[in-house]
């Protein structure tokens, strides 16, 4: 299909029904598992195996938070936010914060690369790289439940270190975070999706009681996941130069995912809906650089600078 019938395709909408669906099967999939569980599980253990679902599909919620994040999800904006924002409750991590670092990465990508990190030693740089792939990524947004009851004031310094590594675009970040995410009514919604995160999942941990190692484990299980996945379709050894990725999947696999192995179609045209980007090739590059699983083993083996 050439980019022209992809872009058609692209203009006939947003697959609202499906998506809608979607959503709300995965938002049922982690209430489910976070509040009504603990009750099957504490007639019979063997139920706690129904929480591998809650992990598995961790990429597919992901994806549908992200389409929420390039306002893709959903025509209506306020429509589109509101599912983006219980998405990410039932993810735990707030919506807000996760659509603020995305667009960041998003800039990122279409600048020269400033980051001072390849300046760290070997032995740091390599404990990060296994740190972030192996659940980092995840433990970073979930910690922020907590960072933002701070003041205004240590959440600015909290990201001032973390914007450091951009050398000279650390100002623009840090401006647009103050428009944004710290503003009046950005901290407001940033606390209150952290307060339901935490009274959600802290009721989940009370109602499995003796079990609630069940729940940690597949809260953990999802951080690896999520961030090994995150990582992947940018993943470069030492001496490769910054990346996006398109990674060859089965096409059943690759459905289950909505497409996200597609990453950089979806980087080239960030507003294209999921259900678009198999049909979006670029002439200029093959239609994928390589295996997901090579892909994947190489970003076991080789860390990152």
């Amino acid at each position: 299909m050439t980019t022209k019938q992809a872009a058609r395709l692209a203009n006939r909408g947003i697959p609202v029904r499906l998506n809608l669906g979607l959503a709300g099967l995965l938002i049922g999939i982690g209430l489910g598992s976070v509040l009504l569980l603990p009750w099957l599980v504490a007639t019979n253990p063997a139920w706690g195996l129904l929480l591998a679902l809650f992990v598995v599909t961790t990429p597919t919620l992901w994806v549908l938070i992200h389409e929420a994040i390039h306002h893709s999800l959903h025509p209506s904006r306020r429509t589109n936010d509101a599912f983006g924002r219980v998405l990410a409750i039932a993810f735990g991590a707030p919506f807000h914060v996760l659509r603020f670092g995305h667009i960041e990465h998003h800039r990122a990508y279409v600048l020269p690369d400033t980051r001072t990190g390849a300046s760290r030693p070997r032995f740091v740089a390599v404990s990060f790289h296994y740190a972030r792939i192996m659940g980092g990524l995840y433990l970073a947004e979930v910690a922020t439940l907590v960072a933002v009851w701070l003041p205004r004031r240590a959440l600015r310094w909290v990201a001032r270190q973390a914007v450091s590594r951009y050398a000279d675009r650390a100002g623009e970040h840090l401006e647009r975070l103050d428009r944004t995410l710290l503003a009046p009514a950005g901290l407001a919604r940033f606390r209150l999706d952290s307060l339901l995160i935490l009274v959600l999942f802290g009721a989940g941990f009370w109602l499995y009681g003796a079990d609630a190692w069940m729940l940690l484990a597949a809260l953990l299980g999802r951080a690896v996941l999520v961030s090994f996945m995150d990582n992947i379709y940018h993943h470069r050894p030492v001496g490769v130069p910054r990346r996006t990725l398109n990674l060859r999947l089965p096409a059943w696999a690759s459905a289950g995912i909505l497409h996200a192995n597609r990453h950089a179609v979806h980087h080239r045209d960030p507003g294209l809906p999921w259900i678009a980007l198999p049909h979006a090739e670029d002439p200029s590059r093959p239609d994928f650089d390589r295996a997901f699983f090579e892909a994947a083993l190489e970003q076991l083996l080789k860390p990152s600078a």
